[in-house]
């Protein structure tokens, strides 16, 4: 082997015969499917697949019931569970609960939606997939036109090693995809921008558990969500020789198996009172998460604004007018003389005799608006039109990326267990078969230096404020492998099985009834014999 730096020499490496191409692979089952449904494909036989090319496209829409302002989550999170067989083997049956696990790693290390397709962020009023939509009041999110794309599905899909998997050598593979309740969508009672009551956001009411605070005045009709024309795409390759198959043939017969090693999940709920138990046997154990939720996560209300984004208040000048005939007690507005950008719906209205906060419901013509509240206003007066495009609930000029818009759905926001917005410090810690980790009862700033030091490749964590670490994003990991194992394919976990590990979750000073999400991480490995045999080892 040469002393010299790649850097220094000159070579170039050829492979003869390769050929890619992409697939459509349609739906077993159905096409079309609402909340609770289970989804599934058949994956090419006798074919090299991409493992991690496995695309699900849809159209998706929270139209079902009219009227209930429903929005969508990022898509990603539709999907509650997803399962892989082998000739009917469950290979990995995947984590109930897969779209809350998927947040949870979001929280720490940024959000792996692709932005394009993958509806990643929360929208207000204005579509920005098809900016052609516009909704107001409590209409429901509805774009019949553009797909949505899931990318990356937790599991044997997204970890097992080799990413290009030879199908020829295993039974038939199936995936299926388990949707999710109408419970991870979230209803408005309108459009109008921040958290006060009735806002997009509203979270004007009392907070009595570490969930964020109720809405004072919310939408009570629950929408519901349908998802069209789903089908999938899969990249599948091709080696002209037979080198390939040989090789494979070849190490089968000198070791008796392939191993394909791949990440599983197994999940815990509880409602936790000081104490939440599990228990996991597995040949290697490598991580424990914990994600904290309200202890009323699973009620469909407003989207949460995240800690510092823009709430309410950033008020600036559209245009003006003169009012066209007197208002006595009525919601028309007739105007003249407009200068400026036209009004629209959610515009504040500013006038003498205006009492309170009066926005346009809606627009009937070019000089015609309807009201939200009856008004009183004089004939030919100025009138001023406002937009609030709100402010950062940190500093005016935002810090660390604040000054815009963001949302998380009840159902996926994490935060610390004590009363919502309280200073209370709590402590934390695992016992692992009488073993402590750490070794001692860690506060909430020592919890989240252990989780950088535990996530997969720790200095890419995601950027975040403690106030939002507290309030939007309380998820812990505990690293028990070594660091980076997964990148050289080594088992380094905790072996369980001869024990069946039981693990206790303790806190101090922790609010009674938060939920407890728990996340135990393994590495199984499939093992692939002669004659298409199959066997796991978890």
């Amino acid at each position: 082997m040469s002393a010299l730096s790649p850097d220094l020499m000159y070579f170039a490496s050829r492979m003869s015969g390769f050929s890619t191409n992409t697939f459509r692979i349609e739906t077993d089952n159905q096409t079309t499917a609402t909340s609770n449904s289970i989804v599934s494909f058949s994956l090419p036989s006798n074919s090299i697949i991409n493992l991690r090319s496995f695309k699900t496209f849809f159209r998706a829409n929270a139209n079902v019931t009219a009227s209930a302002g429903g929005r969508l989550p990022p898509v990603k999170d539709l999907i509650e569970r997803v399962e892989v067989t082998m000739g009917g083997i469950v290979l990995s049956q995947g984590a109930n609960f897969v779209n809350v696990l998927c947040e949870a790693k979001n929280a720490l290390m940024g959000d792996y939606s692709d932005a394009c397709l993958g509806h990643k962020e929360y929208i207000r009023a204005k579509s920005y997939t098809n900016p052609t939509l516009t909704y107001t009041g409590t209409a429901n999110e509805n774009d019949t036109a553009t797909y949505h794309c899931i990318d990356k599905f937790e599991g044997f899909l997204a970890t097992a090693d080799p990413m290009l998997f030879d199908t020829s050598i295993v039974p038939s593979m199936k995936i299926r995809l388990y949707l999710a309740s109408d419970n991870v969508l979230s209803n408005v009672p309108a459009v109008i921008l921040g958290t006060a009551s009735g806002s997009f956001a509203d979270s004007a009411g009392t907070a009595t558990t570490n969930g964020p605070p109720l809405p004072a005045s919310g939408n009570s009709t629950k929408p519901k969500y349908q998802l069209t024309d789903i089908h999938a795409t899969i990249e599948a390759i091709n080696i002209a020789d037979m080198n390939y198959e040989n090789m494979l043939a070849s190490q089968m017969s000198a070791q008796g198996d392939l191993e394909v090693p791949y990440k599983a999940y197994y999940t815990f709920n509880d409602t936790h009172t000081g104490s939440s138990k599990f228990s996991v046997a597995s040949s290697s154990l490598d991580r424990i998460y914990l994600a904290w939720r309200g202890a009323d996560y699973n009620t469909v209300n407003n989207p949460i604004t995240v800690g510092g984004y823009k709430k309410q208040g950033g008020f600036i000048h559209r245009s003006h007018a003169l009012t066209n005939g007197a208002m006595s007690a009525t919601t028309t507005l007739t105007i003249d003389n407009l200068v400026g950008d036209a009004p629209e719906v959610g515009d504040f209205v500013i006038a003498p005799g205006i009492v309170g906060s009066i926005t346009i419901a809606s627009v009937t013509s070019a000089t015609v608006y309807v009201l939200n509240t009856a008004s009183t206003i004089a004939d030919n007066v100025v009138i001023t039109f406002e937009r609030d495009a709100g402010v950062s609930d940190y500093d005016l000029g935002s810090v660390l990326g604040t000054n815009g818009e963001k949302y998380k759905g009840r159902y996926f926001n994490f935060s610390q267990p004590v009363v919502y917005g309280a200073t209370t410090e709590w402590k934390a810690q695992l016992q692992l078969n009488g073993a402590y980790m750490p070794q001692f009862s860690a506060n909430i700033e020592e919890l989240y230096g252990i989780t950088r030091n535990s996530i997969e490749g720790g200095k890419y964590a995601k950027e975040l404020t403690l106030d939002q670490y507290r309030k939007n994003y309380c998820v812990q990991v505990f690293r028990l492998n070594m660091p980076n194992s997964e990148m050289s394919r080594s088992l380094t976990g905790v072996d369980s099985r001869a024990t069946n590990l039981a693990g206790i979750v303790r806190t101090d000073n922790a609010v009674s009834g938060s939920n407890l999400m728990i996340f135990c991480e393994t590495t199984e490995i499939l093992n692939i014999s002669a004659g298409r045999s199959i066997s796991v080892v978890v």
